[in-house]
């Protein structure tokens, strides 16, 4: 009786993979019995291999079955959509802006130092940007540009200084709540599993979807309208890694336009009039580019 409280207060609180790691051992050692007996040297790998390939079959099932939704209902609403990379015409469902004393800086930095093994990069630098403002960073390659930006976001820890994002340090807000409020577009895009351009672009409303909560019409609301290019397939079924390397640079930037950050932190965008944050009546944004 204790075994089985304690397994379902695994799964509940690992999900489905806590679920697999409990289950597939068993099964395993069920169907090797005759050939493996109890020889872990063997159960161990079976068992990794069987869950793995459990996992990848689930998840590709899964891709399988959302994209085909979403390609249905696209195909129901076709005539309604549009080119461009435009923002959504729908106001966002939550505003940590609204909670924020007037005037309250999305960015206030005191006395920020950067070191990397021993050479400092950056020394007392002061920072407050308000709503509507935009930074630029310039400095020749390898003076620190990106590693600024990345203290910025929190990413990592300041030499010494001060840093808070609306009014609060980050480590007071948290990762999910920070989220919500800056977002960063780094130099190179790492796509490390097979994904269509809107599962990709749909990465930018985590922050604001539960624990275990899944993406939904109302997130693709949100999204921008061919983020990666207007070839057929269509853009949001191609594959993520058939883009080209422009066309994965605009997928980032509508990955970060649908996360709806107030602090936008771009690092070496091109064309940045193409990048710049959305219309002010959406919210006090600002922008801090290199």
């Amino acid at each position: 009786m204790l075994a089985s409280i304690l397994t379902a207060v695994a799964v509940n609180i690992a999900g489905s993979i806590g679920f697999i790691g409990l289950i597939v051992p068993h099964l395993v050692r069920l169907a090797m019995r005759s050939t493996a007996g109890n020889d872990q040297r063997l159960l161990l790998p079976a068992s990794v291999l069987a869950g793995s390939t459990l996992l990848v079959a689930a998840d590709t099932l899964a891709r399988k079955s959302r994209r085909a939704a979403a390609v249905a209902g696209r195909r129901a609403h076709g005539p309604a959509r549009r080119a461009g990379l435009s923002l959504p015409s729908v106001a966002p469902a939550e505003r940590d802006w609204r909670m924020m004393p007037e005037p309250t800086p999305l960015l206030n930095v005191h006395g920020l130092d950067v070191a990397i093994a021993g050479k400092t990069l950056v020394r007392g630098l002061d920072i407050n940007l308000m709503g509507g403002d935009t930074l630029a960073i310039l400095g020749r390659n390898g003076s620190g540009k990106t590693t600024l930006l990345h203290t910025l976001a929190g990413l990592r820890p300041p030499t010494q200084g001060d840093i808070d994002l609306c009014g609060k340090p980050y480590a007071a807000h948290g990762p999910r709540a920070a989220a919500r409020l800056r977002g960063l577009l780094a130099q190179a895009q790492t796509d490390a599993f097979p994904a269509s351009v809107l599962e990709t672009a749909l990465i930018g409303r985590h922050p604001h979807l539960g624990r275990w909560a899944w993406e939904g019409a109302q997130d693709e609301r949100h999204r921008p309208r061919r983020a990666g290019g207007g070839r057929p397939p269509g853009p949001g079924e191609r594959e993520v890694h058939s883009l080209s390397g422009g066309e994965r640079q605009r997928l980032g930037i509508a990955t970060l336009l649908t996360q709806q950050p107030l602090l936008y932190l771009l690092d070496e965008t091109a064309r940045p009039s193409r990048s710049r944050p959305p219309d002010r009546d959406a919210g006090p944004h600002a922008a801090l580019r290199h």
